[in-house]
């Protein structure tokens, strides 16, 4: 959608959710996969979060906004400097918040894209807070993971590990996504 559509979407949203007593926004899930129509635009993603920003602290500046949701995978650090770099001095502090999705180093039991995440964030925002706001074990997918339970529940605690790993440098909360 146009930054005058979303506008539009996130009147009526953010309002609606706030009287059912919602305080955690995400400005748009996976910004970075192919799938999205964010994913070669950047700067679509970061006026968005201007939007979702003023949208939210407008009605409640307790509120907290994910100013940017990510998923593990190349590309990652190139997409997260052109986002920052599409913001203003003021907006990369107000983007203090950064979801993650590392199903990739979970899965591949390694740390490459959370770390480069972490770093790419903390390199515009040095209080960047981190949220696993998708992980977990995969059971099966694709040919990459043929179906095991067995991995999966190993993989869980490598989840935990990464978690508990990456505590000190601002990862706060893990949401387990199955």
């Amino acid at each position: 959608p146009s930054v005058a559509a979303y506008r539009s979407q996130m009147a009526r949203l953010v309002p609606h959710f706030r009287a059912l007593g919602v305080r955690e926004f995400g400005v748009w899930n996976e910004a970075n996969h192919a799938s999205q129509p964010t994913y070669r635009s950047p700067t679509r993603a970061a006026s968005f979060f201007k939007v979702m920003y003023r949208q939210v602290k407008d009605r409640c500046r307790t509120c907290a906004v994910v100013a940017l949701d990510v998923l593990d995978q190349p590309g990652v650090d190139r997409y997260m400097r052109s986002f920052y770099r599409a913001l203003s001095s003021t907006y990369r502090r107000r983007a203090s918040l950064v979801g993650i999705h590392n199903y990739g180093d979970v899965n591949r039991r390694r740390t490459t894209y959370t770390r480069m995440i972490i770093r790419q964030s903390r390199a515009y925002n040095r209080s960047t807070r981190f949220w696993f706001t998708e992980t977990g074990g995969i059971v099966k997918f694709g040919r990459s993971f043929p179906c095991s339970q067995e991995r999966a529940k190993n993989r869980l605690r490598n989840m935990f590990d990464l978690a508990k790993r990456y505590r000190s440098s601002g990862v706060q909360r893990l949401y387990v996504y199955g």
